[in-house]
């Protein structure tokens, strides 16, 4: 079993087609379920093609298999290295999956730049800022595309880039330039500093352009910068309720399955309600990290007892917990 894939790759690279149409369907298989982790983030673009997933699967992977003389040439070049190195079949799909997703990845930025054009000229306009300007903490590298903090440790987990949408989008207006929205980085980066502030360049102008759409004037979206006359204490009131209905109706999942206790999964709710005062009602706790609110809820919690033990419960139990706000905000509007 260790060698099949090695085998198919090899056959394939060398014009046999019952291995190239087995190679395909692999790599459309990594396609396909890559392109499904994506389609709450791409919603907008996915929405703009009219293919199934899995035919775009096929449109993202079909460069692969380009032929010159009978043979895959990139993949020959891609494996040719590869090969010789990796004897393991977990090791050849970990290298076949990183070439599938840096596909998909380029033909997503593709069709972006097709149906958006506004994608190109975000990344130009970052690029054109980093080039004449001095943003305070916050580092662009050419070579390797990465936008970062200047003082990070790579010891630390990357700051994962919908955690960056989310703390971006509760300061978010359309007017803001890019040099505005690039400062706003380095200061979630700085104000989040127990995760490595780092995010590829097209990936954040990705993030940039879905708040633009988010708060387009023609969009359906709740636009909050618009709506600042709502009263603290209604935010704080909806924030409330928002969070009670997902904590009663996550409680059968991980009370009554005896997955933690009654009072932890009180304490993550309390957290959660901190958080969503925290980035939505004005003047409390404004910039607070989760480990900060996790803090005054479990004070004597160490950073590595949290990032160990509670930090995947808090984050997850905030992310439904903003969703449920968010739409009941939509309908009281």
């Amino acid at each position: 079993m260790i060698l099949v894939l090695r085998e198919i790759i090899i056959k394939a690279i060398n014009g046999d087609s019952a291995s190239e149409q087995k190679l395909i369907r692999i790599c459309s298989d990594f396609a396909q379920a890559y392109l499904n982790s994506r389609t709450k983030k791409d919603a907008y673009l996915l929405s703009l093609l009219s293919a199934s997933p899995k035919d775009l699967a096929m449109d993202c992977i079909a460069d692969l298999f380009e032929k010159r003389e009978g043979k895959l040439v990139i993949i020959e070049e891609y494996f040719g290295p590869v090969l010789e190195k990796s004897e393991k079949q977990s090791e050849l799909q970990t290298h076949l999956r990183r070439l599938v997703f840096s596909k998909v990845n380029e033909n997503l930025y593709n069709y972006y730049r097709a149906f958006d054009p506004s994608l190109g000229k975000i990344i130009r306009n970052i690029k054109r800022v980093f080039k004449e300007d001095e943003i305070e903490g916050l580092a662009y590298n050419p070579e390797s595309g990465l936008i970062s903090a200047c003082e990070e440790s790579r010891a630390l987990p990357l700051m994962p880039y919908d955690l960056i949408e989310v703390k971006l989008n509760s300061e978010f207006k359309s007017t803001l330039n890019t040099k505005d929205i690039l400062i706003k980085l380095s200061e979630i980066f700085q104000t989040h500093n127990y995760y490595r502030g780092e995010i590829k360049i097209n990936l954040f102008a990705e993030v940039v352009r879905r708040l633009h759409q988010f708060y387009a004037e023609e969009g359906d979206h709740f636009n909050f910068s618009e709506h600042e006359d709502i009263r603290n204490k209604e935010l704080k009131e909806l924030i409330k309720k928002s969070v009670k209905k997902v904590q009663l109706d996550l409680h059968t999942s991980y009370v009554a399955k005896e997955k933690m206790t009654d009072e932890d999964f009180s304490k993550y709710f309390l957290v959660a309600e901190k958080v969503l005062n925290g980035d939505y009602v004005k003047g409390i706790e404004n910039g607070k990290s989760y480990f900060e609110h996790f803090s005054d809820i479990v004070s004597n919690a160490s950073k590595e007892e949290y990032r160990e033990n509670h930090r995947k419960y808090v984050e997850y139990f905030v992310k439904i917990s903003r969703y449920k706000f968010i739409q009941s905000l939509k309908n009281e509007e």
